[in-house]
């Protein structure tokens, strides 16, 4: 009778023993599950964090170059104002030549765009490369850049005819004209 109930236990053992591997695999399967569906939640949040971030960043960034731009279309608006300038194309009006004053106009005018370059720095750096000021011919009247401020000589100018039609882009009054040469590093803009 001991075999014979050794035999019923047996498979008593086994199953017991199968069904504890298999509540234990199912509780290492949930677990691994949960695990799994943490990290994918976390990682969503983390990506959701991410991209707000990102958002502000790029309003943040827009906020600056706005201001930027702002600045820099107040720094050609105050130079086109400028007395220099006005002198200029006063004298110009009068029927002044070269020869009687309008040269030393223009060399005012020079010089004041050599000023002004070297006053307009953002972090110990240039915000501009060159001023030109051209007449309604597309003479060139005075110039200046980085290299020879306020000596007359220096700064790239496009030649007239590469110029684009040009259009008003913003209500006060001037004509922008961005010309993207080959051989200069940078977009020349051209207001008038």
């Amino acid at each position: 009778m001991k075999q014979g109930h050794e035999s019923v236990l047996l498979p008593s053992l086994h199953a017991r023993r199968n069904v504890f591997i298999a509540l234990t695999a199912l509780v290492f399967v949930s677990a691994m599950t949960y695990l799994l569906w943490q990290i994918h939640a976390v990682d969503g949040q983390r990506r959701a964090l991410a991209m707000d971030q990102f958002r502000e960043d790029t309003v943040r960034m827009a906020g600056d170059l706005e201001f930027f731009f702002f600045e820099r279309h107040n720094d050609i608006e105050t130079l086109s104002e400028s007395r220099p300038i006005e002198v200029y194309f006063e004298n110009a009006a009068l029927g002044m030549s070269a020869r009687y004053g309008l040269l030393a106009s223009s060399q005012e005018v020079a010089t004041h765009f050599g000023k002004t370059l070297q006053d307009r720095r953002i972090g110990g750096r240039q915000v501009f490369e060159a001023f030109v000021l051209l007449d309604q011919s597309g003479t060139v009247v005075a110039q200046a850049d980085a290299s020879s401020p306020g000596d007359g000589q220096g700064g790239y100018i496009p030649e007239p005819g590469r110029w684009p039609d040009r259009r008003q882009v913003h209500e006060d009054g001037f004509q922008w004209t961005i010309v993207d040469s080959k051989g200069v590093g940078y977009p020349v803009v051209i207001m008038s």
